[in-house]
Parts: structure tokens; C-alpha cells; sequence
């Protein structure tokens, strides 16, 4: 039996160990095994996983590739980048996610205490506490949110569902359709709403570029300026208004507080109260305020009221009738003429009377109104009949010598 080894216990008494070669340090080094001799193994990189079923608790990864899908994970620290994500699950919470560039389904998430740059999300179905957000590219379809911190910026967002409560918004790009909007705290610059259902409570708004369909606001706290609105439904209450652009129709309002300036308002159907409004009026070169009493009784101004002056000299009156020029009487409050004869020599008698007809083409009536002069003493008529058009007619009582009359005409606005 040379060469032969005999054990009395061989299961019990043979011992081995498993060497494996360190490339780094050109040795061969033992396998290490857990104190219940579960093999202990350190993976550098994975590139791709099919399924990958339950994670208790991973601690770092440095990059992950491609997952297919994950059922459940438990808590992950930190990861600095995902490529892509088939379906990811339910996750507990993510402390911090640097880049997550496309997630085609994402379920439930619980909490994420800070997102980096988020690429593109097709949809998102519930999301518990959202801390802060630095910029979202594209959002499909985001379905509920209970608590929104802080976006920076939001390019693009398709259907947002209901959201009971958003901080602050820095910039909101162009947003579809917002169903149901709690309490927004403040909007730096808001782009392009098509349409918003219903609002809660709207803080300070700085500027709205466009709004297509608004339909019930509870409050407006402050709005600085509103572009344009096709439709308002109801409005409970606006405390103030800066500029308020173009608005084709408002339903209705409850209370409107203080309006700096509208541009132009279409229809406005029913207003209950209306707080202060300044009424102003255009003088043909400014826009000046109309003033009131201290009792609210209309001011006017009876000292510079205007006066309009027409002068002409009617030459070669005789015995036969000759007329001055028609004058629109229309727009004046008070008319007269002051006339007199201006001829130097061989002064006789003329007869002037006021004649008036309502239009242009119709045949002038005489009126009681009318002087004669007898010399180059002026006369004064001022007319008791008021239509359209007036003129004087004029005729000496001798065709031997003609006159010449000097007419003047006031009429006083």
C-alpha cells in the first residue's frame, strides 16, 4: 500500500481551501467565506441584469447600465447615474438621484428628498413628497401630487391632475391642462395656460402672457399684468389689478376691488360690486380724468367753454335776396351773429333774418329772428329756433345804391 494515505473519520478530519490569482499583486490569495460559510463576493461592474427579483439594501452603485425590471427595492443611497429604466416598481425612498435619463412606467414612489436633472417622464402615477426639483425637460401625464417644494423651471408639461399645494414656481414654461390646483403660493413669469378648471387660491401672479379657458378662481390676491383671456368663468374676488389687457367676455365677477386700467373689455355681464373706478375722457389729445365733487356731483367746467367764429363779408346787397353761408347748428349750444354795414357811402336800410331748414336740400324757413340796420351801428341776433342748418338772408330796401355787411358768427359748445 505505498503512496497511500488512510483517515480513521475522512468526512470529518479532510480540510481544504480554495485559492483564486490577485492579478494586481501576481499571488494566488484565499476565498473568503461569512461565519456561516456564504461565499463572500465583491462585483466591480454589472453591465446588464434581466430581472432582478428583491433588494434588501444596496449601498453604492457607481453605474448602472440597462435594468430590465425591478420588482421591490428596499432603500437605495446614492446613485450617480441610470441610463435607463424598463419598469421600476414601488421604491420605498432614494436619498439622491443625480441624472435619471428615460423611465418609461414609474409606480409609486414614497418619497425623493432632492432630483437633479429629470429627462424625460412618459408618466408618473403617485407621487408622496416631492422635495426639491431643479429642471424638468418634458412631463407627460402627472398624475397627483400631495406635497411640490420647489421647481426651478418646467419647459414643457402635458396633464397635470391634482395637486393639492406648489410653494414657488420660478419659471412655468407652456402647460395644457391643469384640472384642479389647490393653493399656488407664486409665479415668477407664467407662459401659456390653455386651460385650468379650477383654482383655489392664487397668490401673486407678476405677469400671465396667456390664459385660453380659466374657469372658477376663489381668490386673486395681487395680479400685476394679464395679457389676454378668451374666457372667465367666475371670479369670486380680485383685490387688485394692475393692467388688465384684452378680454373678449366675463361671465361673472363677485367683488372687483381697485382696476388701474382696462384696455378693452368686450362683454362684462354682471358685476356686484365694483370698488373704485376712474371714469376719463379724450379731449382730442390726451386721456384727462372727469372730475367730481365732494358729494360725487359731476364737475363742469362753464368758464372755458369753447367758442367757434365764422366771418364773411356779403357784398352787393340790393332790393333782391342774397344769403350767407349755412352753417351746421347742430353741435352748438348757443348761436348768434353779430352784423354790421360797412359801406362807406350812401348808406340805406338793410334787413337781415335768420332762416333754417333741417337738412341741406330742404326749403329754409324765415324765423322771427332778424334786426335791421340802419347805418354802420352793429346789430346782434341770436337765434330762439334751433335746426340742423342756419343762414341769414340779407336785402336792402333800394336797388340804387348796394351795401356790403360784415357777418360774424359765434356758436358756444
Amino acid at each position: 500500500m505505498a503512496n497511500s494515505i488512510v483517515f480513521q473519520d475522512s468526512a470529518s478530519q479532510l480540510k481544504t481551501a480554495i485559492y483564486g490569482y490577485d492579478s494586481s499583486s501576481s499571488s494566488y490569495k484565499s476565498v473568503s467565506v461569512s461565519s456561516s460559510g456564504a461565499l463572500d463576493v465583491k462585483v466591480g461592474t454589472i453591465a446588464k441584469v434581466n430581472i432582478l427579483g428583491t433588494v434588501t439594501k444596496v449601498s453604492t452603485i457607481g453605474v448602472l447600465g440597462t435594468v430590465s425590471k425591478v420588482d421591490a427595492l428596499g432603500t437605495l443611497g446614492t446613485v450617480t447615474k441610470v441610463s435607463a429604466l424598463g419598469v421600476l416598481g414601488t421604491v420605498t425612498k432614494v436619498s439622491a438621484l443625480g441624472t435619471l435619463g428615460k423611465v418609461n412606467l414609474l409606480g409609486t414612489v414614497s418619497k425623493v428628498d432632492a432630483l437633479g436633472t429629470l429627462g424625460t417622464v412618459t408618466k408618473v402615477s403617485s407621487i408622496g413628497t416631492l422635495g426639491t426639483v431643479a429642471k424638468v425637460s418634458t412631463l407627460g401625464t402627472l398624475g397627483k401630487v400631495n406635497l411640490l417644494g420647489t421647481v426651478s423651471k418646467v419647459d414643457a408639461l402635458g396633464t397635470l391632475g391634482t395637486v393639492t399645494k406648489v410653494s414657488s414656481i420660478g419659471i412655468l414654461g407652456t402647460v395644457t391642462k391643469v384640472s384642479t390646483l389647490g393653493t399656488l403660493g407664486k409665479v415668477n413669469l407664467l407662459g401659456t395656460v390653455s386651460k385650468v378648471d379650477a383654482l383655489g387660491t392664487l397668490g401673486t401672479v407678476t405677469k400671465v402672457s396667456s390664459i385660453g379657458t380659466l374657469g372658477t378662481v376663489i381668490k386673486v390676491s395681487t395680479l400685476g399684468t394679464l395679457g389676454k383671456v378668451n374666457l372667465l368663468g367666475t371670479v369670486s374676488q380680485v383685490d387688485a389689478l394692475g393692467t388688465l389687457g384684452t378680454v373678449t367676455k366675463v361671465s361673472s365677477i363677485g367683488t372687483l376691488g381697485t382696476v388701474t386700467k382696462v384696455s378693452t373689455l368686450g362683454t362684462l355681464a354682471k358685476v356686484n360690486i365694483l370698488g373704485t373706478a376712474q371714469i376719463c375722457g379724450y379731449n382730442g389729445g390726451t386721456v384727462q380724468g372727469i372730475k367730481v365733487d365732494t358729494t360725487g356731483q359731476l364737475m363742469v367746467n362753464v368758464n372755458d367753454r369753447k367758442f367757434v367764429e365764422i366771418y364773411e363779408t356779403v357784398d352787393s346787397v340790393g332790393n333782391v335776396m342774397k344769403y350767407g353761408t349755412v352753417i351746421d347748428t347742430s353741435k352748438f349750444q348757443d348761436t348768434s351773429w353779430y352784423i354790421k354795414n360797412v359801406t362807406s357811402s350812401n348808406v340805406v336800410p338793410v334787413t337781415v333774418q335768420v332762416s333754417v331748414a333741417p337738412t341741406h336740400g330742404a326749403t329754409y324757413v324765415e324765423t322771427n329772428e332778424k334786426v335791421s340796420l340802419e347805418d354802420n351801428t352793429p346789430k346782434i341776433i341770436t337765434a330762439d329756433y334751433y335746426f340742423h342748418y342756419t343762414r341769414l338772408q340779407l336785402k336792402a330796401s333800394t336797388a340804387t345804391h348796394s351795401q356790403s355787411v360784415q357777418i360774424w358768427f359765434n356758436g358756444r359748445y
